[in-house]
């Protein structure tokens, strides 16, 4: 991948565990991609889909602002 990565995951997710972050990690980090992996703690999956159970305002706005901060750092 030559594309830079970023993974906003939420804290409580079962689907994405430690241990599933850690092989994460390793593969990109052993393919030399550009990456960031950041874990939103007491956000559930799906936290930043406004109008979700679980949405989450505060940690949907960071996530959305860290989105648009890679595009525009990317695309410049």
């Amino acid at each position: 991948m030559r594309a830079r990565i970023y993974v906003g995951a939420a804290g409580i997710d079962p689907t994405f565990p430690d241990e599933q972050r850690q092989r994460l990690q390793t593969a990109l980090d052993s393919a030399g991609v550009n990456y960031a992996i950041e874990t939103y703690e007491n956000a559930k999956h799906g936290f930043a889909v406004n109008g979700h159970l679980v949405y989450d305002k505060e940690a949907s706005e960071r996530h959305w602002d860290r989105l648009v901060s890679l595009l525009r750092e990317t695309l410049q």
